[in-house]
């Protein structure tokens, strides 16, 4: 006899939290807190300052326009990194938040099929995962292969500006090299946690709210008696509260508060595709010479459009979701019901006719749309510069 689906939303962000502990993000009372600490100070140091302090150094000492376009898109990352760091670092809490309103719609969760669905979700959340560990994974092994072609005049593979000489001997470069890698695997850590829970978060989200349609179009279809249609339908209202910003418990308010965990990081995630876009452009442009080179950066540009594309289209579907639910309320057998579940329908449609869309800073959208107009945009700035080149 097949095992039923465990109902448990915690799973999904499991990862996360693994991750989170890696970077010493995370503050909650556990074993050995003081060596945690300890661990926690020195790993913020390395990625909030030290990583980005030396990036920036050498985009400072810049001795020429190849080395300043190669090293601009990297320092413009890491900076985006500590600030998406940062903004999780501060907001953590509200994840366990989310996770427990989370737990509260997984006890609905109670048909077989409904459960078949849930476990279901796996596929898009390890997806997600999966997408972005292959672009880490792509990163890591360019850095690699430039340390492998610089070996022999003893570069690096993107400027830094460390506090020792590690041109003065073969260790001091081993040393070197050790540190960029380790900075590096620690900024790419640091990506994959950032740039995966958006997308996740409404790709879990977006799941229960179809599962809250798929709950209300089967009532008054079942059989059972008009009081516990009327009990089914009020559970619906307080679940649809649980997933809007428009409940009256801020405990409930399960997508205002992921809207506020995710606002700013992906606000700076966009900023940051959309700079890295026009220097990889430039640099694919003018500094490009061999097919192996356009095919890398090629490569590279799709990677990082990769990397909100996910969160893009999981916004789109969780708002189309939210949609569905006025569809889905007029699908049950509300005809045959009582003036009581008659007027909770149209109370419940109400409120499900505004919009539900979620935006990163308050300004920007989370949705294909924006999407789009990223592309649009890189490709408005290659016509650009290849006018300008032609002038």
């Amino acid at each position: 006899m097949k095992k039923p689906a465990v109902v448990d939303s915690r799973q999904f962000f499991r990862t996360h939290w693994r991750m989170w502990l890696l970077l010493g993000c995370v503050r909650e009372p556990m074993r050995y807190q003081l060596l945690y600490r300890l661990y926690r100070s020195v790993v913020n140091a390395l990625i909030i300052l030290f990583y980005p302090g030396t990036v920036l150094i050498a985009l400072y000492n810049s001795g020429n326009v190849n080395d300043l376009l190669q090293t601009l898109p990297i320092c413009a990352a890491a900076l985006a990194c500590s600030a998406k760091y940062i903004s999780y670092y501060r907001r953590l809490n509200l994840v366990r938040q989310v996770e427990q309103i989370f737990n509260a719609l997984d006890e609905q969760i109670v048909l077989e099929e409904d459960r078949a669905y849930f476990a279901g979700i796996h596929r898009g959340t390890n997806l997600i995962l999966n997408t972005l560990r292959g672009i880490c994974v792509f990163l890591f092994a360019i850095t690699v292969m430039a340390f492998a072609d610089s070996l022999e005049n003893r570069d690096l593979a993107f400027a830094m500006e460390l506090p020792f000489d590690w041109r003065a001997s073969t260790a001091a470069y081993v040393g070197a090299v050790a540190l960029e890698l380790l900075l590096l695997a620690c900024d790419l850590v640091q990506s994959l946690a950032n740039d995966s829970f958006p997308a996740v978060a409404l790709c879990v989200l977006t799941n229960h709210t179809r599962l809250l349609g798929a709950r209300l179009s089967r009532i008054g279809h079942t059989g059972k008696d008009a009081q516990a249609n009327i009990r089914e339908l009020q559970q619906c209202i307080i679940d649809h509260q649980r997933l809007t910003k428009r409940a009256l418990i801020v405990f409930y308010r399960l997508q205002a508060i992921i809207e506020e965990i995710i606002s700013m990081p992906v606000f700076v995630q966009y900023a940051v595709t959309a700079f890295q876009d026009c220097f990889t452009l430039i640099t694919f442009i003018f500094y490009t010479n061999t097919v192996s080179d356009k095919v890398l950066y090629l490569t590279y540009l799709l990677a990082l459009q990769l990397q909100i594309f996910p969160l893009c289209y999981y916004g789109a579907a969780c708002a189309q979701s939210m949609d569905t639910l006025q569809r889905e309320i007029y699908a049950s057998n509300w005809i045959e019901q009582d003036q009581v579940y008659r007027r909770l329908v149209t109370i419940l449609s109400q409120r499900s006719l505004k919009s539900t869309t979620v935006y990163a800073a308050g300004l920007i959208p989370i949705h294909l749309s924006t999407f789009v107009k990223t592309l649009q945009g890189a490709y408005s700035f290659y016509t650009f510069v290849e006018g300008v080149r032609k002038v």
